[in-house]
């Protein structure tokens, strides 16, 4: 069994929303995407933050959904020029095992990105930087 699960997690009072986390059998995985500027360090320093910000809600998830395995599974992209092989070793956690998915995927989640720039630019609507889901 596959699930999908889209709520709101709350740690110590502190809300957060993951893309999505996803429940198998017996694993639970917290994926959650962000797309970087390539330059320096910024991609990895960007995964990490993932990790970092999500792996917090693993117990509570492991419990919620009876699972053995937890895993935050960060997916890295770069703003311009594809994927790294870290993020290719992410994919494959998740059963994405073939570039040509894991292309398809990264060009829905920049243009995810870029319709969510355009749409509070041209709004002038400032706001804090969220990840989109990508579905």
């Amino acid at each position: 069994m596959l699930r999908y699960y889209w709520k709101n997690l709350t740690d110590r009072g502190v809300v957060l929303k993951p893309d999505l986390v996803v429940q198998t059998r017996d694993r639970v995985l917290v994926v959650d995407v962000t797309v970087r500027h390539e330059d320096r360090d910024y991609l990895e320093n960007g995964r990490q933050e993932k990790i970092n910000k999500y792996t917090r809600l693993l117990p509570q998830l492991k419990e919620r959904f009876g699972a053995s395995e937890d895993k935050v599974v960060p997916i890295a992209i770069r703003s311009r020029r594809g994927m790294p092989k870290s993020t290719m070793g992410d994919l494959k956690s998740l059963g994405i095992k073939d570039r040509k998915t894991a292309l398809t995927l990264l060009l829905i989640a920049v243009r995810s990105s870029i319709e969510l720039y355009h749409t509070f630019m041209e709004l002038g609507v400032h706001v804090l930087p969220t990840a989109t889901c990508v579905s």
